[in-house]
């Protein structure tokens, strides 16, 4: 029961930073998925985060609050989706600090999903809009399960399967991911 109120807690204090859609299972399926992108490879750097991307998909993400510096491992799962680049990210391993309750939600073994643009030396990362997500659940006009959350201001822990996130990113991505949730990159280094 605890790691449940633990679970429940977690999630809702990471949603409510707006940037996270969680799931359960992936976001892609085996033939949609690719290789890292050699673009995408590197070192970089934007206001107060640093990215790292190695050719096997680990992310080594830095960002700085302050005094307070966030360091985590991540595993990304590149795939392609029509003509747009998503990178699936869970934990690769757990944190060394949770002080941060914003880092509670990490310990879930959950996927999130971004969108990825690259531009020469840019890299844009979008994260999913919940809202405009919600507005289309709420409408009929995209269905996926979910497993609901006691608190009434936290999104749902998605149990949809890789082929239902694929037709809904092929058919409202451009919905879903609109730009105003954008974190702009620029390459320091080439892996």
């Amino acid at each position: 029961m605890k790691k449940t109120r633990l679970f429940l807690f977690g999630i809702a204090l990471t949603a409510l930073a707006g940037c996270a859609l969680f799931s359960l299972n992936p976001f892609y399926t085996p033939q949609n998925r690719i290789d890292v992108p050699l673009e995408a490879r590197g070192l970089w750097s934007g206001d107060r985060l640093h990215l790292k991307i190695l050719p096997d998909g680990t992310v080594e993400y830095r960002s700085f609050a302050g005094e307070k510096t966030v360091e985590l491992e991540l595993q990304a799962v590149f795939f392609k989706v029509a003509d747009s680049l998503y990178a699936d990210l869970s934990l690769a391993k757990p944190p060394p600090d949770v002080e941060n309750a914003m880092l509670l939600g990490t310990l879930v073994p959950t996927h999130n999903v971004y969108q990825i643009k690259m531009d020469s030396d840019a890299l844009t990362i979008l994260w999913p809009d919940f809202e405009k997500l919600r507005e289309l659940c709420l409408a009929g006009k995209v269905k996926l399960p979910y497993a609901a959350l006691p608190a009434k201001d936290a999104p749902p822990v998605f149990t949809a399967s890789p082929q239902e996130w694929e037709s809904v990113l092929r058919s409202c991505s451009g919905t879903i991911f609109s730009g105003k949730n954008a974190i702009r990159l620029q390459r320091v280094l080439v892996q």
